[in-house]
Order: structure tokens, then sequence, then C-alpha cells
């Protein structure tokens, strides 16, 4: 029983600091409509890299120390798939922060009526 509840408070653990990252980029969606909090969204950015970077280290290095011999390809597949979705999520991430300052500067550059 202890060990359930133990599962239960890691994945709550897991989708509640989720909850945070994604509660914390959520004024990145009103930029255009008036001024946001920066850093806010930077604290946001921050802790996405520190939580993906764990989460990789979990994935990929932490497994790969407990999992019996498989084969190369197998290996390698599972390891590319990875490093692939990891690199898509920072590309989310990175091409988010560069539209919420396309937009900072649109909005600077506009001639006041």
């Amino acid at each position: 029983m202890k060990k359930t509840w133990k599962n239960i408070g890691a994945y709550v653990l897991e989708i509640g600091k989720w909850g945070l990252v994604i509660w914390l980029l959520l004024p990145m969606r009103d930029v255009l409509s008036g001024p946001v909090d920066f850093t806010r969204i930077a604290a946001g950015i921050l802790l996405f890299i520190v939580f993906s970077g764990k989460m990789f280290y979990d994935a990929i290095i932490d497994n790969y120390k407990k999992r019996d011999v498989q084969s190369a390809g197998a290996e390698i597949l599972s390891t590319l798939i990875t490093v692939i979705i990891m690199a898509a999520m920072v590309a989310f991430v990175v091409g988010s922060v560069g539209l919420l300052l396309y937009a900072y500067v649109q909005q600077a550059n506009e001639p006041s009526q």
C-alpha cells in the first residue's frame, strides 16, 4: 500500500511540475493585447529547460544504467527517438519565445496615433 502511494505521489509531482511551467508560460498568449510579465515567462522557460533536462536524464541515462543488454540497433533507435522528441520540445519553446520577441518589436515599431 505504501508503494502505491509513493507511485501516485511521483505522478502528481510530475504533473504539478509541468502544470507550473504551463501556468508560468500562459501570459505569452496575451502578448498582443497588452504588456505581459516578462519575469514570469523567463521563469517558465528556465523551469522548462531544467525539467526537460531532468526528463532527458531519466529517460536515457538513468534507464541505460538499469536495463539489460539490448541490441545495438534498438539502443540507437530509442536514443534517436528520445533526442528528436526533446529537440522538438525545445524548438517549440524557443520558437514561441522568438514569436513573443517579434511581437514586442512589431509593437515598439508601430507609430503612435
